[in-house]
């Protein structure tokens, strides 16, 4: 008992001696807010009628603002909104990096240095207390807290700092800030099923930026015209349908107006893949490859084609390409051993119907898919849950430990899947099978939107 109690007394000195340090950092954080607050500003978009509402910060004296990369893609016009209430044109794109959703912009400011934010030189800790400052909804500078519940590795966006710190529409681009006032991420995107599930992009990307040969903002703006955009929402719309000949035709209405309109190959290429025209489908998908070397999607799809083509030798290429852009997390050991040639025998005798699946959910067979599954367990669990998924797009199946609840057996698989319910927005759902009693559920996880 006297052990006891000497260890409380010394947790409470503990206390004691700290509280002053804790009082004085949260003293400090309204001296820190008012510092960070000029550097802030509101980015305002438009493309005819419609209006878009970002956040930004100033990284240097010079005045280069940074913000995410689609809440400027696509607009016509914008501008910056100082806190003081002054708007100026932007004029410039100094860099951009679509797969860290990332951009480096000019505005046409007055002369004189600017207010400016420090990038942290680290990744934050798990646990550690982080800030957010931004205009969500339209409401201006407005701060809210929270902690970093973990660093994660998300594809197509690659190292991901996932917080706790609330963030809505209108966010995008805000600094996410230490309590010393250093910038550790960028928001990006929050989920909007489940709690406090929301993204920032590490700040360690903003420091990748290079500034490279300015382009004017009239000729960014150019790069995207208004009817290549609205046919890729048109040709987005109909393949959640399963129209993937209209599809197909928007999604080259699309390439037409933008040649270089990457998103819209990797479209035609799904629409061509489910409408079983695996050769048009190859060549959409390669000039995807090429346009968006860096999505692992892109990739991903195009190696399931060449798969489909019995070009195994490409294929494998792809794989590898895939591994590099998108290692597999650590501690989970492949499928098959590195550089092993992929088993084309066993793949042969998954004959499916294309016309009644989507492309996408026949071939994944690959490694990321079938995580400790035999191609016959594949088959089985794609025809046991062909009404469950149906309309998913299945990111992977693996085998799990717990017993079924209806036999009792550990024949259990357990899917990953994702819909889409507008171009924006999507849920993930979590399916699961026994491959011993053919019993099946469906359950829906998260909501995600990007903001």
């Amino acid at each position: 008992m006297p052990k006891r109690h000497a260890l409380g007394a010394g947790g409470l000195l503990l206390l004691v001696l700290l509280l002053p340090v804790l009082l004085q950092a949260q003293d400090q954080l309204p001296a820190i807010i008012k510092k960070i607050s000029p550097a802030v500003v509101a980015i305002e978009t438009q493309r005819g009628n419609r209006r878009g509402l970002g956040t930004g910060f100033f990284l240097n004296a010079a005045g280069h603002i940074v913000t995410n990369y689609h809440v400027l893609a696509g607009s016509e016009a914008a501008r910056i909104k100082l806190r003081n209430g002054q708007r100026y044109p932007v004029t410039k794109i100094l860099a951009v990096d679509k797969t860290a959703d990332l951009i480096l912009l000019e505005a046409e400011l007055p002369p004189g240095p600017k207010p400016y934010l420090q990038l942290a030189p680290r990744t934050p800790e798990v646990g550690e207390k982080v800030y957010a400052i931004g205009h969500p909804m339209g409401f201006e500078d407005t701060v809210s807290e929270g902690i970093v519940s973990a660093i994660r590795r998300l594809p197509p966006l690659g190292e991901v700092i996932q917080i706790t710190t609330p963030i809505s529409p209108g966010s995008s681009g805000g600094p996410i800030f230490t309590g010393q006032g250093q910038v550790v991420g960028v928001a990006r995107a929050t989920y909007k099923t489940g709690q406090n599930l929301n993204f920032a992009v590490p700040a360690s990307k903003v420091l990748q930026l290079k500034a490279g040969r300015p382009e004017t903002f009239k000729d960014f703006s150019r790069e995207w015209p208004s009817n290549s955009l609205e046919a890729l929402a048109k040709g987005k719309a109909l393949y959640q349908k399963k129209d993937y000949r209209r599809a197909l035709s928007a999604f080259q209405e699309a390439i037409q107006a933008k040649p270089d309109f990457g998103e819209a190959y990797f479209g035609a290429g799904l629409a061509a893949a489910a409408l079983g025209r695996l050769d048009k489908a190859t060549d959409y998908l390669e000039q995807a490859a090429k346009l968006l070397p860096n999505q692992p999607e892109v990739h991903y799809r195009l190696a399931l084609a060449y798969h489909a083509e019995g070009k195994v030798q490409q294929a494998q290429e792809e794989y590898q390409r895939l591994r590099k852009i998108h290692p597999p997390p650590p501690g989970r050991p492949p499928a098959t051993p590195p550089g092993a040639p992929l088993q084309t025998e066993s793949l042969k005798n998954l004959q499916f119907d294309l016309a009644s699946f989507p492309f996408f959910f026949i071939l994944k067979i690959v490694e990321e898919f079938r995580h400790n599954l035999t191609p016959l367990e594949v088959k089985t669990f794609i025809t046991l849950a062909r009404d469950l998924t149906e309309n998913l797009d299945l990111r992977y199946v693996h085998k799990i430990s717990t017993s079924c609840p209806r036999c009792g057996q550990q024949a259990l698989c357990l899917g990953a899947g994702i819909s889409y319910y507008s171009s924006n927005s999507k849920l993930t759902h979590e399916v699961t099978v026994c491959l011993a009693c053919g019993y099946k559920d469906l359950a829906t996880l998260l909501t995600c939107e990007r903001l």
